[in-house]
């Protein structure tokens, strides 16, 4: 179970405050980045087959959220 860090996900404000925020947030774009780890993947002895997969995974990620795809793994 995490620990509960104390910072709410709610902002506290005004009428003028709320329509403040609300006017830009059409125009505002989420970044999103996808990281894979996996640590019993060796990146020297990668086999042609899991390259595609991964290839294809960061292909999915991109085309679906515009964001990146990192993977991590051993040397």
């Amino acid at each position: 179970m995490q620990a509960r860090t104390g910072v709410s996900p709610f902002e506290v404000g005004n009428i003028e405050e709320l329509y403040r925020i609300r006017e830009p947030a059409p125009q505002l774009r989420p970044r999103i980045r996808a990281v894979l780890a996996q640590p019993g993947l060796s990146a020297a002895a990668c086999t042609e087959e899991q390259l595609r997969l991964l290839a294809g995974s960061e292909t999915y990620v991109h085309a679906l959220t515009r964001g990146t795809f990192v993977v991590y793994c051993s040397a």
